[in-house]
């Protein structure tokens, strides 16, 4: 059983200083390779379904 699923969000990723709130291509690249390296996977939207009666999300 999942309890609990991280959630990452990046407002933009780029190698230029001109957004101050992207994410660094490099850093990006690190924090990827940090998840894949530590048994982290990908679950697209389309995975996940939402329960109207407990207000929960669940993995189908």
């Amino acid at each position: 059983m999942i309890n609990a699923v991280p959630i990452i969000a990046y407002h933009d990723i780029e190698s230029s200083k001109k957004i101050p709130y992207a994410t660094d291509v490099n850093l990006f690249f690190q924090e990827m390779k940090y998840l894949h390296d530590n048994g982290f996977r990908v679950i697209r939207l389309s995975d996940l379904g939402f329960d109207n009666k407990t207000n929960v999300l669940y993995i189908r």
